[in-house]
């Protein structure tokens, strides 16, 4: 395994040395992005996040949120608040927070897969700022793109809590009160420790998580810059190309957005902006299906996060494919009935 490794990273150190200009570029590039949009958006989030667990408070939103979680996505209340703050905040907050109550046993693992391949999704901002207003001038794209990316992932959830283990035993049904006193009791455990030391910890934590963020994103920044150089992306890109001249020649154009897309959520959305060549319904599809997959740089802090625990990779990355599906569809379906000019 070692070896591999070693066969894999040469290539890239090697040509880290032939192009260092790109290289550093690229690095400080990437650290802009962090600085500039990740760490503001990210950081009180996080500690947000950090106090309401220690605080036992998800404890008792999710006693009022079980009736509804359960029938619906055969989830655990709990991860109602999950899909909450995963919808404000945006990647990768939900991939935290489920590992977190996968490890205090509140979600088996195959809860926690379907929660995370669901809950992760782009943060409004983002959506409405940098990519309808900034990106694409046109802030009624913004409409299309929230109805189909979150509703993507509502419909998503849906589906696989009837198709995924779907023997998965339900829970016994409580009265509220009682789910309420049981949540109650579990909020008084943060007394042991006091509010300081809770706070503390939330701070420690969150510096630590998005430092981390901050190191892939300039990686896969440099990653990208690298596999651009040497020629390689023009091997993904004739991949794609050929893909979509099967499905339309009028999307032939958005090839290289979704090629980007592949490896980095922004550039990827930035490149399907600037496709003149295509229509601008298939635009907004593509950049449905970007913001969906949210690019192989989301899906390393994703991996990072899960790795402590037994929640596996692979069926997040499916669902992040089928999720991209179902929001192009959903964008191509809603762009007649809104008609953004």
């Amino acid at each position: 395994m070692a070896l591999i490794y070693f066969i894999g990273i040469m290539p890239l150190i090697i040509a880290w040395v032939i192009f260092p200009e790109q290289s550093h570029q690229a690095a400080v590039r990437g650290l802009l992005i962090w600085r500039d949009i990740l760490l503001p958006a990210l950081f009180p989030f996080f500690i947000l996040s950090e106090l309401l667990l220690g605080l036992g408070v998800v404890r008792l939103l999710g006693a009022l949120l079980e009736p509804v979680m359960r029938p619906l996505f055969r989830l655990p209340g709990s991860a109602g608040f999950v899909m909450v703050l995963g919808f404000l905040a945006g990647y990768p907050v939900a991939a935290k927070l489920t590992a977190q109550l996968y490890r205090s046993a509140e979600l088996t693992r195959s809860e926690a897969e379907r929660l995370v391949g669901t809950a992760t999704t782009a943060d409004p901002i983002f959506i409405i700022g940098a990519v309808a207003v900034g990106l694409f001038h046109n802030q009624e794209i913004a409409i299309i793109l929230l109805i189909a990316h979150y509703g993507a992932s509502i419909i998503l959830a849906f589906l696989q809590a009837r198709f995924i283990n779907k023997n998965t035993r339900m829970a016994v049904t409580k009265k509220l009160y009682e789910r309420l006193r049981e949540a109650w009791r579990s909020h008084k455990i943060f007394e042991k420790r006091g509010i300081w030391q809770v706070l503390y910890e939330a701070f420690e934590q969150s510096l630590m998580l998005v430092f981390m963020i901050g190191g892939l994103v300039v990686f896969f920044c440099v990653y990208i810059s690298l596999l651009t150089s040497v020629q390689i992306m023009n091997y993904f890109y004739s991949i794609v190309y050929l893909l979509l001249s099967v499905i339309s020649n009028d999307s032939v154009s958005l090839a290289l957005a979704l090629t980007n897309g592949l490896f980095e959520v922004t550039l990827g959305i930035r490149t399907a902006a600037e496709a003149h060549g295509a229509p601008t319904a298939l635009q907004v599809a593509a950049t449905g299906f970007i913001l969906s997959w949210a690019g192989l740089s989301v899906h390393a802090q994703i991996m990072s996060l899960l790795q402590d625990s037994a929640v596996r990779y692979l069926p997040f990355a499916v669902s992040r494919v089928f999720h991209g599906i179902i929001a192009s569809l959903i964008a191509l379906c809603l762009w007649p009935v809104f008609n953004p000019t």
